[in-house]
């Protein structure tokens, strides 16, 4: 069974989450998104009193050991809700040890759908889409009493087959070691805040962490699980690109056969 963990100085105790649903969200090149909604409590307040600078993301794996998976790099609060102000313009900033040397607010960036309030949804980017050290793999999005749990797996059919990326009634179905271990190195991401269960709107953001911190700081985060993940406009445009180089390059062997001829 899944857990998070908030890490107190000598304790070991780990709390279980008892409320899950499963979520997921948009395909970028090569990756799908899947995620969980977990109720009831925020990321790091599982345990109190809890030091939030020292929570992780952790599971229990097959043989009942506790698995570390990321760790808390970065958190941006909401100051207002309504306001329409951007992210950076409207939160307060935090990083943690030991990553204050290496990551910056200016590292990040938001984009919110126009017609989205109360940053409900959204993507972030970080570096500029360009990886470096620490790297992201888990992002959450807390709102109201719940939050949801986002990451991003390699699209192939073994990794669909251990992920549910698409049943909600299948109840913290991808909260496991299998599919948490399957959490890339991303530069983006999207999120969707929890749901209001009373009128099935979403609500506000409260605040957006970001975790991770597993690559190596010398040799840095590039690798086979951190290939960049391109925004979707972008690869719009290099689908229509590649298009266009198929229509000349057809045009060209018509007009060399016309020529010919």
């Amino acid at each position: 069974m899944t857990i998070f963990r908030c890490i107190k100085k000598h304790t070991t105790k780990l709390m279980i989450i008892s409320s899950l649903a499963l979520v997921s969200f948009n395909s970028f090149a090569g990756y799908t998104q899947v995620s969980a909604l977990i109720t009831g409590y925020n990321e790091c307040n599982y345990y109190l009193p809890n030091t939030e600078s020292e929570c992780v993301i952790s599971v229990v794996d097959g043989t009942n050991g506790t698995q570390y998976l990321s760790n808390i790099i970065a958190k941006f609060d909401i100051n207002d809700e309504d306001s329409s102000k951007s992210i950076l313009d409207n939160s307060t900033y935090s990083e943690y040890d030991p990553y204050k040397d290496d990551v910056a607010e200016e590292d990040w960036a938001f984009s919110i759908p126009g017609n989205t309030e109360e940053n409900k949804t959204g993507t972030w980017t970080f570096n500029k889409g360009v990886y470096k050290y620490p790297d992201i793999r888990f992002w959450v999005a807390k709102a109201s009493n719940d939050f949801r749990l986002h990451w991003l797996i390699e699209d192939n059919s073994v990794n669909n087959s251990i992920c549910d990326a698409g049943n909600e009634a299948a109840d913290g179905a991808n909260l496991n070691y299998a599919c948490m271990n399957l959490a890339a190195s991303v530069t983006s991401g999207d999120w969707v805040t929890p749901p209001n269960a009373q009128n099935g709107k979403n609500f506000g953001l409260s605040h957006i962490t970001f975790f991770g911190g597993l690559c190596d700081k010398v040799a840095g985060c590039a690798g086979d699980s951190t290939t960049s993940v391109p925004e979707p406009a972008s690869l719009a445009i290099l689908a229509l690109g590649l298009l266009g180089l198929g229509a000349r390059r057809k045009l060209r062997i018509k007009t060399k056969i016309s020529t010919n001829n």
